[in-house]
């Protein structure tokens, strides 16, 4: 398989929430989220596997809601959570090199 292919994979399963990370007061918003550019945000990082990527994912949903409830994030928590999410794939790469 491609790593396109399973970034897309991957980005659906974060947005269907198959992997629970949704709750009813999340400030992380599921309808925010679009599956290309969550993909764009996996695919560098797919030597990792899935369940790698889907703990980075859960990481960041507490992160996010955390910061929008102690109110360090001002802005869209969304957005923040793919940022989180990015840096967390990142540090997740990076301890699998070391």
């Amino acid at each position: 398989m491609s790593r396109t292919f399973d970034a897309t994979r991957l980005a659906n399963i974060i947005i269907a929430d198959e992997c629970d990370w949704n709750w009813d007061c999340c400030f992380v918003d599921i309808n925010q989220l679009e599956v290309r550019p969550l993909a764009s945000v996996i695919e560098p990082y797919l030597p990792l596997p899935d369940r790698a990527v889907l703990g980075a994912w859960h990481q960041a949903v507490y992160a996010a809601h955390a910061a929008k409830t102690d109110r360090l994030c001002t802005g869209n928590a969304t957005s923040y959570c793919v940022a989180v999410f990015r840096n967390n794939l990142k540090n997740c790469l990076c301890k699998r090199a070391d």
